[in-house]
């Protein structure tokens, strides 16, 4: 409603909750006052707005040079770093299943240090402060010498516009337990023991809670004979 004369500070303190006064075009104009109305989350929309904010809490704690290696390789040519980062931790989150990866400095592969067997060590930080028990390792044997990850399409994802967008999630299989694995407290490294393979080793991090399903918690490490 064109209001006939300016608008005054107390005019719109005193009528402040019932009528909304504003300006348009210069133009003194008056409405009713905005009502919101509040509607029950669902439970789906709770559980993502909990998980959302797991992720991201798990997201600003992980310590700077993790997150600098997440970005310096790029696991997908359909997602940036920081998307692959934010995906598998929103997974782990509606798991409940997140955990602070170990922050690991540099990988080594020994080759035949046993009949049929290889032996990679993964040097841990000093300042390190992530549960072992949360964690499990697993390891990829192939020619690169760079770290990737497999994609497999899951589904689509429909927009307003009728376009389909494919889905896509990592694809761990390649990725095995090793024979064994031990974690030393006191030297701060984790010795796995893997089947002879004469090319490299790439080595994720996994949570241990959200086992059988397999989301990465860190960024991929590769062990070079």
């Amino acid at each position: 409603m064109k209001l006939s004369q300016p608008l005054s500070a107390s005019l719109i303190t005193q009528m402040k909750g019932i009528v909304d006064f504003y300006y348009w075009k210069d133009i003194p104009v008056a409405r009713s006052w905005p009502r919101v109305a509040h509607q029950p989350n669902s439970p789906a929309q709770v559980a993502t707005r909990n998980a959302m904010r797991e992720m991201f809490l798990w997201r600003n704690a992980l310590p700077s040079a993790i997150i600098e290696r997440w970005h310096s390789q790029n696991p997908s040519k359909l997602l940036s770093s920081e998307d692959v980062l934010r995906q598998q931790g929103l997974h782990l989150a509606h798991l409940r299943a997140l955990a602070i990866p170990p922050n690991i400095t540099r990988g080594t592969l020994e080759l035949n240090t046993s009949p049929d067997e290889d032996t990679i060590t993964l040097f841990v930080d000093p300042d390190d402060t992530h549960n072992p028990a949360e964690i499990a390792l697993t390891v990829k044997r192939d020619d690169a010498t760079t770290p990737h990850v497999d994609w497999v399409q899951t589904g689509y994802k429909c927009h307003k516009d009728h376009y389909h967008e494919p889905l896509f999630e990592p694809d761990f299989g390649h990725y095995i337990r090793s024979l064994s694995s031990h974690y030393d407290a006191a030297l701060q490294t984790y010795t796995l023991t893997v089947p002879h393979d004469d090319r490299p080793a790439h080595i994720i991090a996994e949570s241990q809670a959200a086992r059988p399903r397999r989301y990465m918690l860190g960024p991929i490490v590769t062990a070079v004979p």
